[in-house]
């Protein structure tokens, strides 16, 4: 009976490992703050990847339709230039971490947003 409870917990731990594991091929991809680099980069970025803003201004607005990571180094901002949201997520499953954002629109009937 011992030996049954020892493989129980080894199988559980194994299940719970899995579920923290990246999904295969997911990759992290370090954007410069450049003009619109960060754009073209959430265009091409898989769902599982994590796409990790460097320091600096990043120009909005940034539309998230894959469930990715979008991450910033410390001091990495996301500028929405006032006009609109300034990062739009249309996938479950996405994650915002560690950034700055501003500069969103004003105009309530159309739902500007800092992230929307």
């Amino acid at each position: 009976m011992r030996c049954e409870a020892g493989i129980g917990v080894a199988v559980a731990l194994a299940v719970g490992m899995a579920l923290t594991v990246a999904p295969a091929g997911a990759r992290v991809t370090r954007v410069a703050a450049a003009d619109t680099l960060a754009r073209a980069v959430l265009a091409t970025a898989q769902p599982g990847d994590t796409v990790l803003l460097a320091a600096g201004v990043h120009r909005g607005p940034l539309r998230i339709t894959k469930p990715i990571t979008l991450r910033g180094e410390p001091g990495a901002i996301v500028d929405g230039g006032g006009r609109g949201s300034v990062i739009a997520i249309g996938a479950s499953g996405t994650r915002v971490e560690d950034l700055t954002v501003r500069a969103s629109g004003r105009e309530v009937l159309s739902i500007d947003a800092g992230i929307h």
